[in-house]
Protein backbone atom coordinates (compact mmCIF):
# COMPACT_ATOMS: atom_id res chain seq x y z
CA UNK A 1 0.00 0.00 0.00
CA UNK A 2 1.14 3.09 -0.90
CA UNK A 3 0.90 6.66 1.52
CA UNK A 4 0.69 9.72 -0.47
CA UNK A 5 0.99 13.23 0.63
CA UNK A 6 -2.21 15.48 0.61
CA UNK A 7 -2.15 18.24 -1.81
CA UNK A 8 -1.84 20.51 1.24
CA UNK A 9 1.32 19.06 2.73
CA UNK A 10 3.06 19.37 -0.17
CA UNK A 11 2.71 22.60 -0.80
CA UNK A 12 3.56 23.18 2.78
CA UNK A 13 6.74 21.41 1.82
CA UNK A 14 7.03 22.58 -1.63
CA UNK A 15 6.74 26.03 0.38
CA UNK A 16 9.30 25.13 2.72
CA UNK A 17 11.82 24.24 -0.03
CA UNK A 18 11.64 27.09 -1.65
CA UNK A 19 11.96 29.75 1.03
CA UNK A 20 14.88 27.50 2.30
CA UNK A 21 17.02 28.04 -1.06
CA UNK A 22 15.71 31.85 -0.91
CA UNK A 23 16.88 32.52 2.60
CA UNK A 24 19.74 30.35 2.11
CA UNK A 25 20.66 32.65 -1.43
CA UNK A 26 19.88 35.66 0.54
CA UNK A 27 22.43 34.85 3.43
CA UNK A 28 24.99 33.31 1.38
CA UNK A 29 25.04 36.90 -0.66
CA UNK A 30 24.84 39.20 2.22
CA UNK A 31 27.61 37.09 4.02
CA UNK A 32 29.45 38.14 0.48
CA UNK A 33 28.90 41.58 0.67
CA UNK A 34 30.07 41.62 4.07
CA UNK A 35 33.10 40.21 3.88
CA UNK A 36 33.72 42.18 0.91
CA UNK A 37 32.54 45.50 2.63
CA UNK A 38 34.77 44.44 5.83
CA UNK A 39 37.87 44.12 4.04
CA UNK A 40 37.92 46.94 2.16
CA UNK A 41 36.96 48.85 5.42
CA UNK A 42 40.11 47.20 7.14
CA UNK A 43 42.38 48.36 4.04
CA UNK A 44 41.02 51.63 4.29
CA UNK A 45 41.39 51.80 8.29
CA UNK A 46 45.02 50.50 7.28
CA UNK A 47 45.71 53.43 4.73
CA UNK A 48 44.50 55.80 6.89
CA UNK A 49 46.74 54.96 9.64
CA UNK A 50 49.91 55.01 7.15
CA UNK A 51 48.91 58.37 6.08
CA UNK A 52 48.32 59.43 9.29
CA UNK A 53 51.61 58.42 10.28
CA UNK A 54 53.75 59.91 7.62
CA UNK A 55 52.11 62.89 8.53
CA UNK A 56 53.19 62.60 12.41
CA UNK A 57 56.48 61.90 10.38
CA UNK A 58 56.65 64.76 8.20
CA UNK A 59 55.41 67.38 11.31
CA UNK A 60 58.43 66.24 13.53
CA UNK A 61 61.04 66.18 10.90
CA UNK A 62 59.60 69.83 10.18
CA UNK A 63 59.87 70.62 13.70
CA UNK A 64 63.27 69.14 14.22
CA UNK A 65 64.74 70.91 11.50
CA UNK A 66 63.28 74.25 12.48
CA UNK A 67 64.87 73.48 15.51
CA UNK A 68 68.22 72.96 13.66
CA UNK A 69 68.07 76.20 12.17
CA UNK A 70 67.29 77.49 15.25
CA UNK A 71 70.42 76.48 16.35
CA UNK A 72 71.91 77.47 13.58
CA UNK A 73 70.90 80.98 14.03
CA UNK A 74 72.97 80.97 17.04
CA UNK A 75 75.85 79.39 16.46
CA UNK A 76 78.76 81.85 15.80
CA UNK A 77 82.83 80.92 15.72
CA UNK A 78 84.00 83.74 16.27
CA UNK A 79 82.10 84.45 19.27
CA UNK A 80 82.43 80.98 20.80
CA UNK A 81 85.74 80.15 19.68
CA UNK A 82 87.33 82.83 22.31
CA UNK A 83 85.78 81.87 25.12
CA UNK A 84 84.98 85.25 26.39
CA UNK A 85 82.54 85.31 29.01
CA UNK A 86 81.79 88.60 28.27
CA UNK A 87 81.44 89.06 24.49
CA UNK A 88 79.40 85.85 24.73
CA UNK A 89 76.83 86.98 27.30
CA UNK A 90 76.27 89.98 25.18
CA UNK A 91 75.53 87.86 22.13
CA UNK A 92 73.08 85.92 23.97
CA UNK A 93 71.56 89.33 25.30
CA UNK A 94 71.37 91.00 21.84
CA UNK A 95 70.32 87.83 19.98
CA UNK A 96 68.08 85.96 22.40
CA UNK A 97 65.14 87.81 19.72
CA UNK A 98 66.06 84.74 17.21
CA UNK A 99 65.73 81.94 19.97
CA UNK A 100 62.66 79.40 18.88
CA UNK A 101 59.61 79.88 21.41
CA UNK A 102 59.94 76.17 22.44
CA UNK A 103 63.74 76.77 23.86
CA UNK A 104 63.26 77.38 27.41
CA UNK A 105 66.99 78.77 26.60
CA UNK A 106 69.88 78.01 25.47
CA UNK A 107 73.72 78.00 26.92
CA UNK A 108 77.30 78.37 26.04
CA UNK A 109 79.51 75.61 28.00
CA UNK A 110 83.90 75.59 27.83
CA UNK A 111 85.83 72.70 28.03
CA UNK A 112 86.46 73.04 31.79
CA UNK A 113 82.65 73.00 33.00
CA UNK A 114 81.74 76.71 33.08
CA UNK A 115 78.33 77.04 31.62
CA UNK A 116 76.89 80.73 30.51
CA UNK A 117 73.49 81.00 30.35
CA UNK A 118 71.23 82.57 28.25
CA UNK A 119 69.77 84.72 31.10
CA UNK A 120 73.45 85.53 31.73
CA UNK A 121 73.86 83.53 34.79
CA UNK A 122 77.27 81.23 35.29
CA UNK A 123 77.16 78.11 36.46
CA UNK A 124 79.96 75.45 36.74
CA UNK A 125 78.80 72.32 35.57
CA UNK A 126 80.80 69.05 37.07
CA UNK A 127 81.61 66.57 34.72
CA UNK A 128 80.44 63.89 37.14
CA UNK A 129 77.18 65.38 37.20
CA UNK A 130 77.07 66.10 33.67
CA UNK A 131 78.71 63.51 31.40
CA UNK A 132 77.68 64.65 28.28
CA UNK A 133 80.21 67.26 28.70
CA UNK A 134 83.04 65.32 27.79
Amino acid sequence: MKKSISPEKAKIISTLLVASVFMLIVLTLSNLFTNHFLKKAESQYFESLEKTIEVYQEIVSLQLASYRSSLHAFYADEFFNEGNKEVIKDFFHKYSYRMDDSFLGIYFVDLEGNAILSSGAEVKMHVQKHPGLL
